[in-house]
Parts: C-alpha cells; structure tokens; sequence
C-alpha cells in the first residue's frame, strides 16, 4: 500500500505485528504514522476503528488470490518468507504461514497462479478459491 503523505510503497505481511505503520517511526521515506489496513494517517484502532492485528480465524474464507494473494479484512499480504515453524525476521512466529495454515506467499506476480494452486493443495476442503 502508498503511505498517504508521500505515496511510497510499505508492505506489511499478515500475522506480522500490528497495522499501525511506525516501526522506525511511521512510513520510511516521511516518517508518517498511519493504519495499513484502511491507509488513514494516525494509529491504527484508535484513530480509525479497524482492527490493530490481522484475524488468522477465517483466513482462507477471507483469501483474496488475485493481483496477490491477501486477507480482505486488513489487506495484509501472505508473507513469502516466513516457513512452517521458521518465521522470518519480521515474524513472531505466529502468522498463518508459520502456523501452517497457508504456503509461503509467492515471491513474485509470476508466481500467484502456482501459489493459487499450492492453497488448493495445501486446503483440499476448499477448493472454491
């Protein structure tokens, strides 16, 4: 997503810490501090009523695949680096990669039609998506 000062591009992977942008104090190239979620300026929560963590319960009810694969509550991104059990630096260990839930996010747009069918895979009671 743009921050919605300066238009930089932030990606923030689900599961991966709140959906208030600051980590170093807000966006990387203006400092803004704003909700991933809903892109409005100020804390996540407080300032615009979203939820302040991605919601694992669902997630595949609530899968977006296409441009790239993401949760419709938050827009959060499927993280392609995380693994079952090994979490990347940015992970606690808790996403729905590292918990098993879904395959690692792909790694590029050329990737997301393989990534699709991985999930089908991965979930074989939901084949719908």
């Amino acid at each position: 997503r743009p921050c919605p000062n300066c238009g930089f591009f932030v990606t923030h992977y689900h599961g991966h810490a709140c959906h208030h942008i600051r980590p170093g104090s807000g966006c990387p190239s203006c400092g803004t501090h704003w909700c991933y979620s809903c892109g409005s300026r100020g804390t996540s929560g407080r300032a615009c009523g979203c939820a302040l963590f991605c919601d694992n319960d669902d997630v595949v009810a609530n899968l977006v695949a296409l441009p790239f694969p993401y949760d419709r509550r938050c827009s959060c991104p499927i993280c392609p680096d995380c693994r079952p059990g090994a979490p990347c630096a940015q992970c606690t260990g808790s996403c729905v990669v590292c918990r098993g839930i879904l395959p690692p996010g792909p790694s590029s747009a050329e990737d997301v039609d393989t990534w699709a069918d991985a999930v089908v895979d991965h979930l074989p009671h939901r084949r719908n998506l």
